[in-house]
């Protein structure tokens, strides 16, 4: 619901006082949702999105080593990379925080259609602090 239109004052209110953290948020946000959620009720996205960045981030990177090799680990790889990718594309995570962790993950699954993108924006974004 909040990904598809703004949320009301009414309904703000009641998510903000839920204890977020006692529901699996990687299953209510898809990575391909994260960016309508964040246009249309940022002040909810800031709540999950630190929710997301504190656990669901690294619990996802690890999932996808837990996986055998196959269709599925392909899907869940392709999901953790776009999920990723908009974390940085929308500026909600800092490319220097997360660099090596980011990187280390794309070279572990560089053959999997999606990855060399993230990896790609991830080494620019890292190049162009550092200049």
């Amino acid at each position: 619901m909040a990904g598809k239109r703004p949320l009301t004052l009414s309904e703000n209110e009641i998510l903000r006082k839920e204890k977020l953290s006692d529901y699996p948020l990687s299953t209510y946000v898809l990575p391909n949702e994260l960016p309508a959620l964040i246009n249309l009720n940022q002040f909810l996205a800031f709540d999950i999105l630190s929710l997301l960045l504190n656990s669901d981030k690294t619990e996802d990177i690890r999932s996808c080593d837990q996986l055998e090799d196959g269709l599925i680990k392909d899907k869940q790889v392709k999901q953790v990379a776009k999920f990723i990718q908009s974390l940085l594309e929308q500026d909600i995570i800092s490319i220097t925080e997360y660099f090596v962790e980011i990187q280390a993950f794309c070279v572990s699954y560089m053959k999997i259609k999606g990855v060399v993108q993230l990896f790609r924006l991830a080494s620019n974004e890292a190049r162009q602090i550092n200049e």
